[in-house]
C-alpha cells in the first residue's frame, strides 16, 4: 500500500503537464490502488483511463457491461456515466486528464478527440497484449517506483507517450482498419512515430532508424511528418530533446552532463552549442533564469 501511495505521488509530482509541440496534456491526477471495490455511478468532465493489473469485475457504461481482467485497459470519456464494480477488489492504475488545447495544434487536437466517440472503451487483455498502451503503462509504473533520478528524467516521456498512445488505442470501432494513407490523414501514424521518439530522446535517433522502426521510407516518413507537422522529423527530434532538456534544467538537480546524457547529446559541448542555438543562452545560464 505505500508503495502504492509513493508512486501516485511521484507520478503527480513528476507527470503533470506533459507539453509537445503538436498536442499538451493536462494531468488531474494519477492512481495506483491494489484494491479498488465498486463505486457509484459518476460522470466526469476529463477523460480516465484504468489498466487492470489484477482481480475481476465489471465496467458499466451506456447500459452496457463491460468484464474485467488483468492487462485490460479501458477509457471513461468526458461526461459519460459508469461505473466500476468488483466483489473482491481490483489492482488499477489509472490517470486522469484532458488535452491542454491552449498548447496543442488545432488538428491535433481534433483528432484526439475521436476518443470521445470511441465505441470499443475497453480493450480485453488478449488485445491489450499488442498495444503499446499496454507496455507503456507497465513502464510508466515501473519509472514511478523506482524513486530515483533516473526515474525523473524518464517519466515525463513515458507519460507522455502513454496518454498520446489511448488514441489510437481507443479508435472508434466503427471504421474499417484504417489504409496507410487513411492513418496518415488522420494523424495516426505520425502520432506513434512522435510517442516513439518521445520516448526514446536518450538514444540515438535519426530518420533512417525512424523509417525502419515504422517499416517506411525514408522520404516517405519525410514527407508525411511534414505534410501532418509542418516539421522535418530531424527538426521534431532536436526540438523534443531541446524541451526535455529546459524540464530537466528547471526542476531537477541533475549536472549537466547528465542532462545531455539523458536526451541523446554524448558530448556537453555539443549539448550546450545545440542548446544555445535554440533558446539564445547556454543551459547554465537558462537553469539560473526564473
Amino acid at each position: 500500500m505505500a508503495e502504492n501511495l509513493d508512486a501516485e505521488r511521484y507520478l503527480d509530482a513528476h507527470a503533470r503537464d506533459l507539453v509537445g509541440p503538436a498536442l499538451s496534456f493536462r494531468v488531474c491526477y494519477w492512481g495506483v490502488q491494489a484494491h479498488h471495490l465498486d463505486n457509484l455511478s459518476h460522470s466526469h468532465p476529463f477523460f480516465e483511463v484504468c489498466y487492470v493489473r489484477g482481480g475481476v469485475g465489471q465496467y458499466l457504461e451506456e447500459g452496457r457491461i463491460y468484464p474485467l481482467k488483468p492487462g485490460t485497459i479501458f477509457c471513461s470519456r468526458p461526461g459519460i456515466v459508469h461505473q466500476i464494480k468488483s466483489a473482491h477488489g481490483l489492482d488499477l492504475a489509472y490517470v486522469a486528464f484532458d488535452v491542454n488545447e491552449d498548447l496543442s495544434d488545432r488538428t491535433s487536437v481534433k483528432a484526439y478527440y475521436r476518443l470521445c466517440h470511441a465505441s470499443d472503451v475497453v480493450v480485453e487483455a488478449t488485445d491489450a497484449a499488442k498495444s503499446p498502451s499496454l507496455l507503456l503503462w507497465q513502464s510508466v509504473l515501473s519509472s514511478a517506483n523506482s524513486l530515483d533520478w533516473t526515474s525523473a528524467v524518464m517519466l515525463p516521456p513515458l507519460a507522455f507517450a502513454l496518454l498520446t498512445s489511448f488514441g489510437t488505442t481507443f479508435a472508434p470501432g466503427s471504421q474499417a482498419t484504417p489504409s496507410v494513407e487513411d492513418s496518415i490523414r488522420t494523424g495516426g501514424v505520425v502520432d506513434d512515430i512522435c510517442a516513439f521518439i518521445e520516448g526514446h530522446l536518450a538514444y540515438p535517433l535519426g530518420l533512417e532508424e525512424l523509417a525502419r522502426q515504422f517499416h517506411l521510407s525514408p522520404r516517405h516518413l519525410s514527407r508525411i511528418f511534414r505534410r501532418t507537422l509542418s516539421v522535418s522529423p530531424v527538426r521534431y527530434i532536436r526540438d523534443q530533446r531541446i524541451a526535455r532538456a529546459k524540464h530537466l534544467l528547471r526542476y531537477t538537480p541533475l549536472s549537466l552532463e547528465q542532462v545531455a546524457g539523458a536526451v541523446g547529446y554524448h558530448s556537453v559541448y555539443y549539448f550546450s552549442h545545440a542548446f544555445s542555438e535554440s533558446v539564445g543562452m547556454p543551459p547554465g545560464k537558462y537553469r539560473k533564469t526564473d
